[in-house]
């Protein structure tokens, strides 16, 4: 494919020792950044353990045919195939394994010759095949992997007859949790086996995405009620009163105070109430300047909440508020909460948008018919993208060329003191 695509680009093969200095030198990284390392193909003995365990329910059959790639895997199965002969010091048995390998046959025997299987019956052969042939214009009776496992079907189908006694084949790649387990007796190819898995995968998205939305209804709820608690048990101005900060915790109790803040300034008797009115008029015009920042349009985000990177414009006008509220209790304000406290307002704000938007994604996803419509919109994407893998993969490796190339061509300008523009730098990425 790559070929295909970059006609110019000269491929190099890895010969043999190329694949040690490859697996030496990441070795080496992972030791100095105290990486995790795997095992290459999982060479360890705990999974040749695992599959010794796996295979034990099937070891009374007389063959076993399985695909190889760097032999690990079958030796583990050989482990517990032939568990019973290892036991023997001279190996007297009528069973064989059979293995058609998409490396070498040489690797296989090493493999085999290393792990203390490599003296039990076994017949190798190298596959025909290419690697990356998957063998478009055959098909399984089961789904399989189209770059090992088919390739070994193949070759039993077409020498089945030779074979003496009963047969196991070990399906490697495995097989899918069905959506629908009946589906056994009504299909004969990968092909509707993997048409299978796609309405599971669709299903379980759709699933996945009702509970998602559940919990996290459940979490901002739980969140924004500790916000609240929160603001209500710790004042920010002494003997303030818990509602003159929650009152700031929604666009709708914040409307409603400053209209009753409104029409009680009309009613009261400046002459005998000056103390009085000269609090309410303090608090009115702190909470307007409030509402005019925090639920500006310009500061909002397309959700409609507060944009936390302006919450610099909220600073003076809630700490003029603050400032309003002592004066008027004849109190102090405490500075250093100020601005934590402005960000539990602006979290809080959002968390109860979000919730409400999770309740009606919930009461959406509840209603059966909606639910199948989802599933099957999720079913219909996943086949077109299953059905365009080979273009899709194209495209991305195309990209992500690309980006390289874009990446190196930027780095070797700064290595020359050369800088473009970064509304050029945005466009080439």
């Amino acid at each position: 494919m790559v070929k295909e695509m970059y006609p110019s680009v000269h491929m190099n093969p890895i010969r043999p020792n190329m694949m040690q200095i490859m697996y030496n030198s990441l070795k080496k990284s992972a030791k100095e950044n105290g990486w995790q390392m795997l095992p290459y193909a999982f060479d360890h003995d705990f999974y040749r353990e695992y599959l010794n365990e796996r295979i034990q329910p099937y070891s009374q059959f007389k063959n076993l045919v399985v695909s190889s790639g760097s032999g690990v895997t079958l030796s583990g199965l050989m482990m517990g195939f032939y568990q019973k002969e290892l036991k023997e010091f001279f190996v007297q048995t009528d069973k064989k394994v059979w293995t058609t390998c998409v490396s070498s046959e040489n690797s296989i025997k090493k493999m085999l010759k290393k792990s203390g299987v490599g003296h039990l019956p076994i017949d190798i052969r190298k596959s025909e095949y290419d690697f990356d042939d998957r063998l478009e214009g055959y098909e399984a009776p089961f789904p399989c992997n189209q770059f090992w496992d088919i390739k070994q079907w193949h070759w039993l189908e077409n020498n089945i007859d030779s074979i003496e006694g009963d047969i196991l084949f070990w399906n490697v790649g495995g097989e899918p949790k069905l959506f629908n387990e009946n589906i056994y007796n009504e299909v004969n190819s990968y092909r509707e086996w993997n048409d299978e898995e796609l309405k599971r995968l669709s299903f379980e998205h759709a699933r996945y995405l009702y509970l998602f939305t559940q919990d996290g209804f459940n979490r901002a709820l739980e969140r924004a009620n500790s916000i609240y608690e929160e603001l209500s048990a710790d004042p920010l101005v002494s003997d303030m009163a818990a509602s003159d900060i929650t009152v700031l915790l929604s666009n709708e109790s914040l409307i409603k105070e400053i209209a009753i803040l409104a029409q009680e300034l009309e009613t009261i008797d400046e002459k005998t109430n000056k103390e009085l009115v000269k609090q309410k008029r303090a608090k009115l015009e702190g909470l307007t300047a409030i509402s005019n920042v925090l639920y500006d349009k310009e500061n909002q985000k397309s959700d409609g909440s507060f944009d936390r990177r302006k919450i610099n414009k909220l600073v003076p006008v809630f700490e003029n508020y603050l400032k309003k509220l002592a004066n008027s209790k004849n109190g102090f304000v405490e500075k250093d909460k100020i601005t934590e406290a402005l960000k539990k307002i602006v979290d809080y704000s959002a968390l109860k948008g979000r919730a409400k938007a999770y309740d009606k994604t919930i009461e959406y996803l509840n209603n059966p018919a909606r639910f199948d419509e989802i599933t099957q919109r999720t079913y219909d994407y996943f086949k077109n993208v299953y059905n365009n893998r080979v273009e899709v993969y194209r495209n991305n490796v195309k990209k992500y060329v690309e980006k390289t190339e874009i990446n190196t061509f930027l780095n070797a300008l700064a290595e020359l003191d050369v800088y473009p523009d970064f509304e050029i730098a945005c466009f080439c990425h």
